[in-house]
């Protein structure tokens, strides 16, 4: 495999993906390794999910006003992730439970700033 090391000096590079096995963790590998065997000190983060109990759980109740809302915000049948924010904003109310609202209508989040959904 050929790697333009040079692309990745003073750069943040993120490595994400959705499955297990993917082989995240083997390129993540390689880059350290290539990037130290060429005198760099990579600094690095790596954070997963690993059959946690999840987070977003379905509400309870959903105010007819917020479904309304993030219906009005779908894309392709979807809410991105900012519309979900601006959407915690304007309701004064917590991310997470707008997420859950969205859980309860069965739509998803996409379009995420952090590639969580």
């Amino acid at each position: 495999m050929t790697f333009d090391w040079e692309r990745l000096s003073g750069r943040a590079v993120f490595i994400t993906g959705a499955d297990k096995n993917a082989g995240k963790t083997t390129l993540l590998n390689y880059v350290l390794g290539g990037l130290r065997s060429r005198g760099a000190a990579p600094a690095f983060l790596s954070a997963g999910y690993d059959g946690e109990e999840a987070i977003v759980r379905p509400a309870e109740d959903v105010s007819p006003e917020l479904e309304l809302a993030i219906r009005e915000g779908l894309v392709v049948g979807r809410l991105p992730c900012a519309v979900a924010w601006a959407l915690a904003n304007r309701f004064d109310i917590r991310k997470l439970d707008v997420a859950n609202t969205a859980e309860k209508l069965e739509i998803r989040i996409g379009q995420c700033q952090l590639g969580a959904f």
